[in-house]
């Protein structure tokens, strides 16, 4: 019988499919994955709501960094300039600097979902993984029509969209979400159980590589 402490960390790599929480020595599957996560901080999140997402972000950031064979960075939107993303850490940034540095950002300003969706998928087309994951961690999907078209041009070139919304309903434009592998978290205590069962989904699609 097992007996220890199971981390958060290792419970969020569990639902990715990771099969190693137990035994770390042996790798049993074998991963290739780049994910481009997307941290909305427009001026809808300003508050409790910022808060939330930026923890969503850092724990989804830590994990998938903890599995090997998948790489993954964090970006929010919207950037300096107010028209797209900014990256906020790198593929090879440790997997726990997101919190510090997203902690004193606050949020502001409108969402460019499309801009920075667009950023996203130039930036995962030069990766050399198999399998590639836009995560945007948003409070609503509020996209219109544009941010749709922008999500069928990733899938059309192999990049999978995912969406975590937190917040007490979600909003925006219907078309999206039937477009796209989204889950709701009404409120913080929520973000966990919504966090793995996106992970869950996708582990079973074979998003992360086999």
């Amino acid at each position: 019988a097992f007996i220890g402490y199971v981390g958060k960390n290792m419970c969020d790599a569990a639902a990715c499919g990771e099969t190693r929480v137990f035994e770390r020595d042996v790798p049993l599957v074998k991963r290739s994955a780049a994910v481009q996560i997307l941290l909305d901080l427009s001026g809808s999140t300003a508050g409790e709501p910022a808060a939330v997402l930026k923890c969503a972000a850092a724990r989804l950031e830590s994990a998938l960094k903890g599995i090997p064979g998948v790489a993954a960075r964090t970006a929010i939107f919207p950037d300096e300039e107010v028209r797209g993303a900014a990256p906020v850490t790198d593929w090879s940034t440790p997997a726990h600097a997101l919190a510090r540095v997203v902690g004193p950002i606050p949020g502001s300003g409108p969402t460019p979902l499309k801009n920075a969706l667009f950023w996203a998928g130039l930036g995962l087309i030069a990766r050399d993984e198999a399998k590639k994951i836009v995560f945007i961690v948003t409070d609503a999907p509020g996209a219109g029509s544009r941010a749709v078209r922008e999500i069928d041009a990733l899938r059309s070139v192999g990049i999978e969209p995912v969406m975590l919304v937190a917040g007490d309903r979600p909003t925006g434009d219907a078309a999206l979400w039937r477009r796209i592998l989204c889950a709701h978290a009404p409120s913080a205590s929520d973000v966990p159980r919504a966090m793995r069962e996106l992970l869950a989904k996708l582990a079973r699609r074979g998003a992360f590589g086999s």
